[in-house]
């Protein structure tokens, strides 16, 4: 048995409240798989000193802190998934971890340590394991023995015991006649021994309970147990008095003075894992016919008996159980996962209470508490009993009068309705439509669009404008001689019951809003609810806005209640808030509250009647709210690294963490873990601050630190590294510039020559045109004369003729191809200026006799420019032929010839306005196939177009 927890006086009885209400209404949380938990069969259960739950389970050990699992199976260490128990050792704080199949682990700042085995032939089924002073005690259910394990000597004791006439005793051999199941459970730091309730064997039973110490067995004197040689089957201590149990019997001691005996009304089985808590007894009871084990709890002032088991529903068998530092009832189960039971005796009716659940009005009457759904009436008595009573209109919400009258809101309705339902007078006057009783007996009706007011006198109706204000009005109520009235998106209009005077009071006072909800008078101030937040006017010049800012759940307010303490509670269209001090908190799922918007609040007796969408939550109000945190904060430094792990099991959601470095401003805590090296170096202090939804902020320590960069961060480290690596560079540079120098020696020496060369080049090519031109230009030159003049003096039948003329035509031939030829040897004639006069000479003289005439333009004419080697002749060839067969087939009466250089960009085009190309003619075809050719070796680019004449155009890019 796990020790129980000191329990606070404030929830003291409440657990036996909860079981005395219905199974659907109790508060509490459900954990399986599908809320991280690794497996649904789970075993023992501890929370241990920091505040942790710590849970075995067939996939590994979980640790909980009320919103997240952390496993530690395989991959951390552990030799075998199937954790049966877990004990902490805070002395040395680390854990010792009981394995089905592989033995004890230790568990120490977050990691498995090692494998501590006892023997390795009984490693199978370890089914205890307890911390006593400096060793741990192991019980072992197939060999019916006990290992004490001392963690700081490292030495092992092993106690084998059997059964010899009813005693239990140890024995010195695994011998089977001997051999006996035996159970374990340690209550106030001691190790007690009984029969085992897995035993089913009364011939072999263990008589009586025993002490188990590293040194003994030792069994307790206990006359009336000794002399009816009972089995003991479960066991604990609370102060000096002890209870015992066997089978569905309790007995009672005071030290070993008997006290009393209970046999309890269960089914035939044994009662074990006895607890007491708050001075009720919490126990697990198996059944005999199936093995079922239920968890009960059993009042010995009342003898009232109850399953929570059945109350919560659980149907699979239960494993263990533990009582937390918030008095809230852990349950671990065979299959269904863990159960979390809230110390609180709130609940909340649904579905299976009312017809409908979707609840839009509440309030209290004298006797009890009336709610409505559209269409239905409920009433609930001092028992929470329901009863409900159906309207024939739809309604909407309700006016209480006086005493239990009932005023019921029907909008768009004309018909009186009166009924009398649980004492109460309900009734309607048609239409929306709210009373008051003033002074001297007046009665005051405001109805749709006009006040009636009526006394022992007369009679007098105000009427208002019915096109404003229309049908809507929402709630009314009386102050000061005044009716404030809500009339929904129209705002809220006063009617003063003494001047009768009318008007629009939000806008008087400056409040503008979408929607207007509710209102009261609380602490002489006016409250109003709004879709854009809370208000409190105490006069026309003070006016106090609350929103989502100032820790309302939502902006939109459905209403606002204050009750017997004077604090005051706010319905949104989120949640549940409550106002006290200038706070805001938040009431939540995790105590009950499962309505997702809420509409009223009222208040009967000793607890709050709180309606929405969903049902109605019932929370005990006996006390005023009390503002106390349910979160522990756990902060692990790492020199410059924080790891914070908050702890809450009652509103983990809520929970707000922010941090404050040095005097800075206070920041949101986005992560669990905060790294702060990256700082400058100097001394720090960190602080956190944390909250959830019932609590304000509290404070941690100031944690100091240092950060200090390491060596190789180092300012003296940087400037080393820096120099080192400029006289590497340098070093390098250097190099770099000798071999650079001598490669510009290199480069000189071949410059110097490949200009030598070219000057030589030029210099042949130059000797090489002079002397063709001087010598074969002036044999062709003679030979064309020559046969020119041999031609005129022959006669055309002369045989010779056709001979000379042949001559003749080809040495003119040659003459021209070889002035081209020399013409372009010559480097002179690389000028881009020189082959532009060249090609305008040619066309000037080509065109002179002709009827064409013949137009040039360039930018080139005093240009420096060169061309690249070969470009001269082949742009020269090119621009001859285009220009000869411009003359010979264009039949045109103008060509234009232009030449343009501009950013290394040459072009030359040669146009006419004559009849065009036909460019598929078979020798013209070949004819430009070869000019393309020509500019291709040069890398240019040339193109042909026939429309209104011909255009031969040439790109090309210099280089």
């Amino acid at each position: 048995m796990k020790s129980s927890l000191p329990y606070n006086p404030i929830f003291l009885a409440l657990f036996f409240y909860l079981f005395n209400v219905k199974a659907q209404d109790v508060v509490y949380k459900h954990y399986t798989t599908e809320e991280g938990l690794p497996h649904d069969i789970t075993y023992q259960i501890i929370q241990d000193s920091k505040g942790f739950i710590w849970v075995g389970t067939d996939d590994g050990l979980v640790r909980f802190n009320g919103k997240e699992f952390k496993t530690y199976g395989f991959e951390k260490g552990l030799k075998s998934n199937y954790v049966i128990d877990v004990v902490e050792d805070v002395k040395n704080n680390q854990y010792f971890i009981a394995t089905w199949g592989r033995g004890i682990h230790i568990l120490k700042n977050d990691t498995i340590l090692k494998n501590e085995s006892p023997n390795k032939k009984d490693l199978s089924k370890i089914n205890k394991i307890y911390r006593v002073n400096d060793s741990i005690v192991i019980g072992f259910t197939n060999t019916r023995g006990l290992y004490s394990y001392n963690s700081k000597s490292h030495t092992m004791k092993t106690v084998i015991m059997g059964e010899d006439k009813g005693e239990l005793v140890e024995v010195d051999r695994y011998d089977t006649s001997y051999l006996h199941d035996v159970n374990q459970e340690q209550v106030n730091g001691e190790v007690f021994l009984y029969d085992s309730e897995l035993n089913t064997s009364l011939g072999k039973a263990i008589n009586g309970i025993y002490k188990f110490t590293t040194e003994k067995i030792e069994k307790l004197q206990l006359k009336e147990i000794d002399s009816l040689k009972l089995q003991i089957h479960g066991f604990t201590q609370e102060n000096s008095y002890s209870i015992f149990s066997s089978y569905n019997t309790l007995y009672f001691y005071d030290q070993q003075r008997f006290l009393n005996k209970k046999k309890l009304k269960l089914p035939p089985g044994k009662i074990i894992q006895i607890q007491v808590f708050n001075n009720k007894l919490f126990f697990v009871h198996i059944n005999r016919e199936d093995g079922l084990r239920q968890l009960y709890s059993y009042s010995t002032e009342n003898n009232y008996l109850t399953n929570i088991s059945d109350k919560i529903g659980i149907i699979n068998s239960i494993s263990d159980f533990l009582f937390d530092k918030d008095a809230s009832l852990w349950i671990t189960t065979y299959g269904s996962g863990i159960y979390q039971l809230l110390n609180t005796k709130n609940v909340f009716l649904d579905n299976t209470s009312f017809q409908k659940d979707n609840l839009s009005d509440v309030t209290s009457l004298s006797n009890g508490v009336v709610t409505m759904a559209p269409n239905i009436l409920y009433y609930l008595d001092d028992h929470n009993s329901v009863s409900h009573q159906k309207i024939p209109f739809h309604t909407e919400s309700f006016q209480k009068i006086k005493g239990n009258q009932l005023n019921l809101i029907i909008p768009n309705s004309r018909v009186s309705f009166h009924c009398k339902f649980k004492n109460i007078e309900v009734g309607s006057d048609g239409s929306k439509a709210f009373k008051f009783i003033v002074k001297d007996d007046k009665k005051i009706k405001l109805i749709y669009n006009k006040v009636e007011i009526s006394n022992t006198k007369s009679d007098t109706i105000i009427k208002f404008n019915p096109d404003e204000l229309g049908n809507n009005v929402r709630k009314a109520l009386l102050f000061k001689d005044k009716i404030y009235a809500i009339f929904e998106s129209m705002g809220v209009y006063c009617f003063d019951v003494t001047t009768h005077e009318f008007y629009k009071w939000n806008k008087k006072v400056g409040i503008s809003a979408n929607s207007f909800t509710d209102i009261l008078i609380y602490k002489n101030a006016i409250w109003l609810g709004t879709n854009t937040g809370l208000y409190k006017i105490e006069n026309e010049e003070s006016i106090k806005h609350y929103t989502i800012k100032d820790g309302l759940i939502s902006n939109h307010i459905n209403g606002i209640f204050v009750d017997k303490h004077d604090v005051l509670w706010v319905a949104t269209q989120r949640g549940l808030n409550v106002f006290k001090d200038d706070h805001f908190y938040h009431i939540d799922k995790n105590l009950g509250q499962r309505s997702s918007s809420i509409k009223k609040v009222t208040e009967y007796n000793d607890y709050l009647y709180v309606i929405g969408n969903k049902g109605m939550f019932i929370c005990e109000n006996q006390k005023p709210f009390d503002v106390n945190s349910h979160t522990k904060l756990l902060i692990d430094q790492q020199e410059d690294a924080f790891l914070v792990t908050p702890i809450n099991y009652i509103n983990p959601n809520t929970i707000k963490i922010q941090f404050q470095l040095n005097q800075d401003s206070w920041t949101d805590l986005l992560s669990d873990k905060i790294n702060l090296q990256n700082l400058e170096e100097g001394n720090y202090t960190l602080s956190f601050r944390y909250k959830d939804g019932l609590s304000n902020w509290s404070y941690t320590e100031k944690y100091p630190f240092k950060v200090t960069k390491p060596w190789y961060n180092s300012t003296w480290i940087y400037i080393c590294l820096i120099l080192v690596t400029l006289a590497i560079l340098l070093l390098i540079v250097y190099k770099q510039l000798l071999r650079v120098k001598k490669k510009n020696k290199v480069f000189k020496r071949i410059i110097t020559e490949r200009e030598k060369l070219q000057e030589d080049l030029k210099n042949v090519r130059h000797q090489i045109a002079q002397d063709f031109h001087d010598d074969l230009g002036n044999k062709l030159a003679s030979i064309s004369m020559l046969s020119n003049l041999s031609l005129k003096k022959s006669e055309k039948e002369d045989g010779l003729y056709n001979n000379l003329y042949q001559i003749n035509k080809d040495a003119n031939f040659l003459y021209r191809g070889m002035r081209d030829f020399v013409w372009s040897l010559d480097y002179k004639n690389n000028s881009l200026s020189e082959v532009q006069i060249y090609l305008n000479d040619f066309g000037e003289k080509l065109f002179e006799f002709s009827e064409i005439n013949f137009k040039s333009k360039n930018n080139v004419s005093k240009s420096e420019v060169f061309l690249p080697h070969y470009w001269n002749k082949q742009l020269v060839l090119v621009f001859k032929e285009a220009m000869t067969n411009a003359f010979k087939h264009s039949k045109a009466t103008e060509v234009f010839f232009y030449v343009f250089y501009k950013d290394g960009l040459l072009e030359i085009t040669l146009e006419d306005n004559g009849i065009g190309y036909d460019f598929e003619a078979k020798g013209r075809r070949n004819g430009l196939l070869n000019m393309k050719e020509r500019v291709k070796t040069i890398n240019g680019e040339l193109n042909f177009s026939s429309n209104n004449g011909c255009k031969v155009y040439f790109k090309g890019k210099i280089t």
